[in-house]
């Protein structure tokens, strides 16, 4: 069977010339989809329709002005004719491999698990549904999202392998397989709602548009209903510093980014909102305690089996004492393997957002007393 798959491969690779992959890359204004509309918050994502075909420009987070990607969707049971130049996927897709958590939890919460055929790092995506197909063999484990599972991919015979790009970086091997990879930038997004309307792209693959929208409109409402409360309340703003020393330097999120968004409009007021960019900076632990000392919170992510202390902090890195946050113990700590925080920070942010309101404005009415904080707790 291994030597069978190999040849499949092999052939696979032979066939690739004639690739559907047109759009990857290429160095092209971002004007060149006609009549493209812009989403209301996504900046990455354009979709527009005309009478054969639907498409779909991922415009290229780090090049501005050029295309990352053009997909042209076309029915699967029609004919398309005079097509635009673009990767080719008949829709509503049938058969995925997907190689993020976030992306599956999406395709499971529009109703579509049954299409998964096969995902990378299942220990990392927060469903019991799909853990338990893996579990089964009805899902197959692809492996490392960096190194999957060829061969199973040609064996699973997926209309799309779905991903997220990283600037400058290829597939590898599934390049060469034919099988149209999408892109999925969503994470490039600087605003929570940005990332959540790449919901609608996933809809159009997948036949599901009308229930992406409902998802959509839904988290929408919900968001600016918690950015009102944060808006009026009547206490300080919380200063906030976020995350923690890995190596010899601190990852710090500039003001562009889509967690500095969520901060501002939970009311808190981040100490790093002049740092440029959406990405993350690395700044010396020095300067970080020059600025955060006295912060009046401090959001820590971690993915462990076990709750993370304080102790754990001081025996991390005893200097973590000289933080306010650390005396007074404010500081909040995510266990993203333990909670949805990964799936709901790009589909609800809304969730998180609810939660950082409460830390934000501690004397704020909660609407649900008792309520127990769903993603970042006091270790």
């Amino acid at each position: 069977m291994r030597f069978y798959s190999t040849l499949l491969f092999c052939i696979a690779v032979l066939f690739a010339a004639v690739s559907c992959q047109w759009g990857r890359g290429r160095a092209v204004s971002s004007d060149a989809a006609p009549s493209a509309s812009r989403m209301e918050y996504a900046r990455y994502l354009t979709i527009s329709e005309n009478d054969s075909c639907t498409i779909v420009d991922i415009l290229n987070p780090w090049k501005e002005g050029s295309l990352l990607h053009r997909y042209v969707l076309v029915p699967r049971d029609g004919a398309a004719k005079s097509l635009p130049e673009g990767t080719v996927i008949k829709v509503p897709v049938e058969r995925m491999v997907i190689y993020t958590g976030v992306h599956a939890c999406l395709m499971e919460e529009l109703g579509c698990t049954g299409r998964i055929k096969g995902v990378c790092e299942p220990e990392y995506i927060f469903s019991p549904v799909i853990k338990e197909q893996v579990a089964g063999g009805i899902i197959a484990d692809l492996g490392d999202a960096y190194t999957p599972d060829i061969e199973k991919i040609i064996a699973l015979e997926p209309d799309v392998i779905i991903t997220s790009p990283f600037e400058n970086s290829g597939y590898g091997a599934a390049e060469k397989l034919g099988v149209p990879i999408v892109e999925a930038a969503d994470y490039m997004e600087n605003l929570p709602l940005g990332r959540t309307e790449w919901v609608k792209f996933f809809g159009l693959l997948t036949g599901r548009a009308e229930a992406a929208d409902s998802i959509f409109r839904s988290t929408e409402a919900r968001y600016k209903e918690y950015c009102r409360k944060a808006a009026s309340a009547s206490d300080e703003k919380s200063s906030v510093i976020a995350e923690r020393k890995y190596g010899a330097s601190w990852g710090i999120a500039g003001r562009d980014s889509y967690m500095a968004a969520l901060y501002r409009d939970a009311g808190g007021r981040y100490l790093f909102d002049d740092i440029p960019g959406t990405g993350s900076t690395r700044m010396s632990f020095e300067k970080v305690m020059e600025r955060g000392a006295h912060a009046d919170v401090w959001l820590i992510k971690y993915a462990s089996d076990s709750p993370f202390t304080y102790d754990d902090l001081l025996s991390e890195y005893p200097p973590y004492s000289g933080f306010d946050a650390f005396r007074k113990k404010q500081v909040y700590a995510c266990n993203t393997l333990k909670s949805p925080y990964y799936r709901d920070i790009t589909l609800h942010p809304d969730s998180v957002l609810e939660d950082l309101i409460h830390i934000f404005h501690p004397s704020m009415p909660e609407e649900n007393p008792g309520r127990e904080r769903y993603f970042f707790r006091i270790p």
